[in-house]
């Protein structure tokens, strides 16, 4: 009889101490789960982030073009401006040297009839 309280009382100790072993299993069992969840959560973070990264690098050179375009667009326009400024001064030198030329075959033109009426 003494053998059977011992093991009756061992019984509750075996089944106490593997309830605890379950829910210790169970609990490592969803710690687990949850650190694979948040691992996969900061994969995805880190691609959200370098996908973000290059977005900012792409529109960062697309700026750093558009830049440069603009500048050269700017000289050339510069350049034209130039360049028109200089076609009206020689333009104008031409229409001052053609009233020139004018001018002198004007008063050739009346020197050479007034040789002419005087004959």
């Amino acid at each position: 009889p003494g053998h059977a309280d011992a093991e009756s009382n061992a019984n509750p100790w075996k089944a106490q101490v593997f309830r605890l072993k379950q829910a210790h299993y169970e609990e490592k069992l969803q710690f687990e789960v949850r650190i694979n969840e948040q691992r996969e959560q900061i994969k995805r973070l880190e691609s959200k982030l370098e996908q973000s990264q290059k977005e900012a690098s792409n529109e960062r050179q697309m700026v750093i073009t558009l830049q440069s375009t603009l500048e050269a667009h700017n000289a050339h326009v510069e350049t034209m401006s130039k360049q028109l400024d200089q076609a009206r001064q020689a333009r104008k030198q031409l229409e001052e040297r053609l009233e020139v030329f004018k001018v002198t075959m004007d008063e050739g033109k009346t020197a050479i009839e007034t040789e002419r009426s005087t004959w």
